[in-house]
């Protein structure tokens, strides 16, 4: 019973990570085509990411669904809100951070099923430090 339940856990920790992915992708293409039509989008797209991100937060509470997308455009947000702070303006590129974004987001996607290896990779990595510890 405990195992069916870990199962479930697991597949919705997947499927956030999806849904983040799928946010971030929305986000980064956003941000792209801003950039190709604005110099410094930045302002606005914080603006519209955060808008689209509460939006979407409502719309995932009061329907019930997994949570996730609006996950992605709030990190988004947050990304493209920083991003010229801390590039200079002169190397700031929206279009690379429309990209990049977007990248990160079908990185998420793809890789989102791959979550409970890696979580399970991590744990025998921290149980042998933890059995190293007692041993000495």
């Amino acid at each position: 019973m405990a195992d069916d339940e870990a199962d479930v856990e697991v597949d919705l920790k997947k499927r956030q990570m999806r849904l983040m992915g799928v946010g971030s992708v929305i986000a980064g293409l956003l941000v792209l085509v801003a950039g190709l039509i604005n110099e410094a989008p930045y302002e606005p797209l914080v603006g519209i990411l955060g808008f689209l991100g509460i939006a979407a937060i409502v719309f995932e509470y009061t329907e019930n669904i997994q949570r996730g997308i609006s996950l992605g455009f709030l990190v988004s947000g947050v990304l493209v809100w920083l991003y010229p702070v801390v590039v200079p303006p002169s190397q700031a590129s929206p279009v690379f951070l429309g990209a990049l974004l977007a990248m990160a987001g079908v990185f998420n996607v793809v890789f989102g099923q791959f979550t409970d290896r890696l979580q399970e990779f991590g744990a025998r990595l921290g149980g042998e430090g933890e059995e190293d510890a007692e041993e000495a």
